[in-house]
């Protein structure tokens, strides 16, 4: 993330962009998604990051995943 300081991480995040190419290419979806669960259960333990991932299906742009 430091190799592109002004990168617009929402949009990479709803444009399904690939984080590393490859045979199995990380999203960076994934990675901020685990950074975003992380920081939760850091702050406020892990009941909300299952509330989280509980969310429901994905909706047109992530509202019910950003509600939260």
């Amino acid at each position: 993330m430091s190799r592109k300081p002004n990168a617009d991480w929402l949009s990479l995040y709803m444009d399904v962009t690939n984080f590393e190419g490859g045979e199995k290419p990380l999203k960076v979806a994934y990675v901020l998604n685990a950074l975003i669960a992380r920081k939760i259960e850091k702050e406020k333990g892990f009941a909300p990051v299952m509330e989280l991932l509980g969310c429901g299906k994905k909706e047109k742009g992530d509202e019910n995943y950003f509600r939260h």
